[in-house]
This record gives structure tokens, C-alpha cells and sequence, in this order.
């Protein structure tokens, strides 16, 4: 029996890791730097002093990307979430509806508008 694994390693070129792999190596160093209060200015010059010489713009992309590829998945997506109904705005009656503290009905005023009867 071919173990498989075993078989495409060994396609696999010998390359040196790419920039993106260094920053993905030192990770836990720079999450630990960072949750400590150490400006991303310091940790560029670390870097530097290390080998690892890298934009800050990019700096930023690839801490970003090997977050999102380290998060653990979301137990659901909001497509999967079910669909709760807002409710609706319930008006009483306009004879239900309590106008100035006093429960009568409304009365009907120029435009089609309700007004409460004047206090007595």
C-alpha cells in the first residue's frame, strides 16, 4: 500500500519560507507584544534586527490574514440564523387609547387627525 502523504511530500520542492511564513512563525511573539501595550513601530525594528525585513503596510496585511486563518470557525453564520420578527407596533383604538390621563374617546380635528377632548 502507497501512503500518499508520504509520496506528494516528496513532490513537494524545497523552497526557503516565504516572507508571509517568517511573520506566521513569530506570531505568538507578536500577539503577546501587542496584548503587552508594545507600539508596531518597536515590533517592525525588532523584526528587523532579526532578518525579517517587511512594510508596515504589509506588516499589518499579514497579521490580519494569519489572524482570520488561526480565529476558530463561527458556530453559525447570520444566513444560518432564523429569522426572529421585530414586533409590530400594536395601537389601540383611538376610543381606547387613554388622552391625557383620562380614558375617552378621541375626537376627530381638521386634516383627519385625532385630538384628545380638552381637560375639564
Amino acid at each position: 500500500m502507497i501512503d500518499l502523504d508520504m509520496t506528494l511530500k516528496g513532490l513537494e520542492p524545497n523552497k526557503p519560507p516565504t516572507l508571509k511564513d517568517c511573520i506566521r512563525a513569530h506570531m505568538p511573539a507578536i500577539e503577546e507584544a501587542r496584548a503587552n501595550g508594545v507600539p508596531w513601530k518597536v515590533i517592525l525594528h525588532t523584526l528587523e534586527a532579526v532578518g525579517i525585513v517587511i512594510d508596515p503596510q504589509l506588516l499589518a496585511s499579514y497579521v490580519c490574514q494569519i489572524r482570520k486563518t488561526m480565529r476558530p470557525p463561527a458556530t453559525a453564520q447570520a444566513d444560518d440564523l432564523p429569522m426572529t420578527p421585530t414586533p409590530s407596533r400594536q395601537t389601540k383604538p383611538p376610543h381606547e387609547q387613554v388622552a391625557g390621563g383620562i380614558d375617552k374617546p378621541l375626537r376627530q380635528v381638521a386634516g383627519g387627525l385625532l385630538a384628545p377632548h380638552p381637560l375639564q
